[in-house]
This record gives C-alpha cells, sequence and structure tokens, in this order.
C-alpha cells in the first residue's frame, strides 16, 4: 500500500533521531582499552621492547578499527611503538586546546602517505544559456603539497612514577598532558614561523603573500585596524580572527572608535574569545613583538583560518631511552612522534598591519 506524506516525514524523522543519538562505547570495549593502557604503561616503565612489541598487533587493530585505514599503520616509518588509539586521540585533544591556530584552521585526518597535494585556487563558474553545454572553466589550477613532518616531545619520568600510572587515571592524563604541552609549543611556532623546512610554512612565511596595511601614525589607531579587517573581501572577512601577541594586545585594550565604544571587549566566559572589531582576538606569541628598527614594532594579523590547512596523522609513536643524567637519577627519557602538515593554501584570507608600536 502507497505510503501517505505524513507517514514518509515519520519515517524520515525517526531514521533521523536515531542517527543523532552518539554510540558509546560499551563496558567490554572500555575495560579492554584501559587495560590495554596499562599493559603499555608498564611495559615502559619495566623499558621491555619485547613487551611493548607484543602489544603493537593489538594496538594496531584499534587504530584499524577506529580510522578504517589500515595503512595509517602499516609502515613503521617514523620508529618508536604505537601507543593506544585513546593515548594517542587524547594527545591531539589536548593539542586542540593548546594550539589556538588549531582552534580556528582546518584540520584533516590524513594516513600515513607522507606527501599529498591541494589544489590552491577555487573553482569558477559560468552563466549558460538554457540547454546550452557547460563550458569547463580555463582556470589554472596550481597544487601546493602538504608534507608530513615528524615532531617529538620529550619528557622524563622515573620509573616509580610509570609504574604508578599503569594504575592511575589522572597519572596518565599528566603524562599526556606533559607530551601535548611539548609538542603542541613546537607546532604553534610552525603553523605562524615555519619556513617548510622539515617543519610546516607558516602563516607569516614567504608561503603566501598576504594583503600588507601599515601603521598610519607614531602610535595604533582605530582605523588602522579597520584598514586591517576590510583589507580582506567579505567573504573571508566575515569570518575572519585577529591574532597578535600579548604584548601587542595588552595596546588594544582601552581603544575606542570615533564614538567611543569599546574596541576590545573581553570574553565573558573561559570558552569563548576575546574580540576587538566584534571578531575572535587570539593570542599567538609566536607572533614577533621585536621587529623593525626599534626592535619594539610587532605585527597585527586577520585571517579566515579555513585557508590554513593542517594535517594530522593520528598513529603516534613512542619511543624511550636514556638521556643525560638519566641513569644516576634513576629515570627514563620518552619521546612521542607526531606527524604533522601544515600550510596556508591561499593569499586571499590573510591581512597584515605592520609597524604596530
Amino acid at each position: 500500500m502507497k505510503k501517505t506524506k505524513a507517514e514518509i516525514v515519520k519515517e524520515f524523522l525517526n531514521e533521523k533521531a536515531k542517527a543523532t543519538i552518539p554510540v558509546e562505547m560499551n563496558s567490554t570495549a572500555k575495560q579492554e582499552n584501559k587495560e590495554l593502557n596499562q599493559k603499555f604503561f608498564k611495559a615502559l616503565a619495566t623499558g621491555s621492547k619485547t613487551e611493548l612489541r607484543a602489544l603493537q598487533d593489538e594496538i594496531a587493530s584499534g587504530y584499524s578499527k577506529d580510522t578504517g585505514d589500515k595503512q595509517q599503520v602499516a609502515v613503521n616509518a617514523d620508529g618508536g611503538m604505537l601507543v593506544p588509539v585513546d593515548i594517542s586521540l587524547a594527545i591531539i585533544d589536548k593539542l586542540k586546546y593548546l594550539s589556538p591556530i588549531r582552534q580556528y584552521a582546518r584540520v584533516i585526518k590524513v594516513g600515513a602517505k607522507s606527501k599529498f597535494t591541494i589544489a590552491d585556487k577555487k573553482p569558477t563558474a559560468n552563466w549558460v544559456n538554457e540547454a546550452e553545454a557547460l563550458t569547463a572553466s580555463k582556470a589554472t589550477f596550481s597544487q601546493k603539497d602538504f608534507v608530513l613532518n615528524k615532531v617529538g616531545g620529550l619528557g622524563k619520568f622515573t620509573y616509580e612514577a610509570l609504574n604508578d600510572t599503569a594504575s592511575t587515571p589522572d597519572l596518565q592524563n599528566y603524562v599526556v598532558s606533559q607530551f601535548a604541552e611539548a609538542i603542541a609549543e613546537v607546532q604553534n611556532n610552525a603553523f605562524v614561523n615555519g619556513d617548510g623546512s622539515k617543519k610546516p610554512y607558516g602563516f607569516r612565511s614567504s608561503d603566501i603573500t598576504p594583503k600588507e596595511v601599515t601603521q598610519t601614525g607614531a602610535s595604533l589607531k582605530y582605523q588602522d585596524l579597520v584598514g586591517l579587517k576590510y583589507a580582506l573581501a567579505k567573504p573571508y572577512r566575515d569570518t575572519g580572527v585577529f591574532m597578535a601577541n600579548g604584548a601587542t594586545i595588552a595596546k588594544l585594550v582601552g581603544m575606542t572608535d570615533t564614538t567611543g565604544r569599546p574596541l576590545f571587549v573581553p570574553a565573558m566566559t573561559e570558552n569563548e574569545p576575546d574580540t576587538l572589531l566584534g571578531r575572535p582576538l587570539i593570542e599567538v606569541n609566536e607572533i614577533p613583538a621585536n621587529l623593525g628598527t626599534a626592535k619594539n614594532e610587532s605585527e597585527i594579523w586577520y585571517a579566515n583560518l579555513n585557508d590554513y590547512i593542517i594535517g594530522d596523522n593520528e598513529a603516534i609513536r613512542i619511543e624511550f631511552g636514556t638521556t643525560g643524567d638519566d641513569f644516576e637519577t634513576d629515570k627514563i627519557s620518552l619521546r612521542v612522534i607526531a606527524r604533522t602538515a601544515g600550510r596556508p593554501v591561499s593569499n586571499d584570507g590573510f591581512a597584515v598591519l605592520k609597524n604596530v608600536k
């Protein structure tokens, strides 16, 4: 029998509701992940590479289930041992929190392939008459290579601390946080200043040519900031963010427009950003504060960070050994290895105000 329109709509809504219900990991899977993490940290504490290698197939299986990409973990090009998926994802989650660029950039997940390309031009469209054949765009599409680069975060731990970590979730979170902070510090600088040599290209590198605005007077004015924001075309401007180092942001506090309204508005909650001219303002201390002949000049950027792409490989690995006085102090050095690509993909989404004093 033919279904009525109301019945079809009801079925559609029911299916949609089912699709939006999050599927939680069952208790058995959670327990298995917990036990795997414990075995992993115990093997690290004992320094047993044999035990760690024995866990690799089990860990690799977890990545395959999580990502559906067996190739992502098939090539051990980085050396070291795979960390369990839970630990890998926890590090990546903390990186998102620690990196202001990651919070607004376009972040994609890539497999084991170390190099991939992406178009740095947008497609064009044409008007055509009814029944007229579409004309292929004659625009030339160049491409940029994205290369996964290796970064390592190093930490020192006592054997006792690692033994305790195996059975203490809070200590596991502490270890993960230590590694995430070390990796974030290096990655953040590369996303801003990287020259593409064994590291990502930053938005301050020669990889792009941003729209340039120069401060007009001896001190920063309201009109300078308006000129910076409107240097971008409207599609980019409407979703842009301001970026500056902390010392420069301090100059913005208290500035007003021509009617006396404040330009800088502090965030009302921890999860909200400060705003400048109605758009998010993020503190990026990797932007130098000592530019120019007087060594006290800096830059303010306005950018649509959708035009900055970060590519992550989630198969994080770990190496361990001894360095320096580790033997005398009964410590072990652990290095977590992540592979990341990063690059601005066009000039259109970036503008910079220079000679800010």
